[in-house]
């Protein structure tokens, strides 16, 4: 498959997205937006989509699935959905736990990655490094500092720990907390997550927009945000 593939991420406090030809990464940004971040998102798009040849050149879209803000994933999905659907083009959505544990190179060790939910509350995916790769061990889990701590043992890594849960989780001392710059969901992780995917599906010589439908695409919003 060629062509460049969009990837969106506005399920934090970060937009982000990215452009991808399956190689390697052709464009990104990612940049905090205190207001308006619909338009600024939708400006910033349409002018690397120009820069790249227009919106004809994609191949395919991916967007982040959260969990995040109600406003700020539906910002995201709605202008993933409209491309998508105007240029007949494939839409997979990608949870933030596994943008960021794209991010981390993998280890021997048992990683927690930490996305914020609300009300003194985090959703956590473990994951257990095995031939060189991540992965995943149990459901996603919805925990307070205390039940995390509970279950962490010696030498695990944690990634997406704000301040405010690494401070709770001080008294054990033999965790390994990766650094803030590692937090940020960028939109380039996103883009190889999805590729690997578009190409498992043609492996399969499965029709991509048949292997990944409309319906797939189900947020997780946060806990203050939830809607009925």
């Amino acid at each position: 498959m060629n062509g460049l593939l969009l990837a969106i991420d506005t399920a934090g406090d970060a937009l982000s997205y990215a452009l991808h030809d399956g190689s390697a990464l052709q464009a990104e940004h990612s940049w905090r937006a205190a207001r308006q971040p619909t338009t600024q998102l939708a400006l910033a798009v349409a002018r690397s989509l120009a820069d790249a040849g227009g919106a004809s050149a994609l191949t395919a879209l991916a967007v982040s699935l959260g969990p995040g803000s109600y406003t700020g994933l539906r910002s995201g999905i709605a202008l993933a959905q409209g491309l998508a659907e105007a240029q007949e083009l494939p839409l997979l959505g990608i949870s933030a736990h596994e943008t960021l544990v794209a991010s981390c190179r993998p280890s021997a060790g048992r990683l927690w990655v930490i996305v914020p939910a609300g009300r003194g509350r985090w959703y956590v995916r473990r994951y257990q490094g095995r031939a060189g790769a991540w992965q995943e061990e149990g459901a996603l889990q919805q925990l307070t500092a205390a039940e995390l701590r509970a279950q962490l043992g010696e030498g695990d890594a944690l990634l997406g720990a704000d301040e405010a849960l690494a401070g709770a989780l001080a008294e054990n001392t033999t965790l390994y907390l990766a650094p803030p710059a590692t937090h940020l969901r960028r939109a380039g992780f996103l883009a190889e997550r999805a590729w690997q995917r578009l190409r498992s599906a043609i492996a399969d010589s499965a029709d991509p927009r048949r292997a990944f439908p409309p319906e797939a695409i189900r947020p997780i919003y946060s806990i203050e945000e939830q809607r009925p």
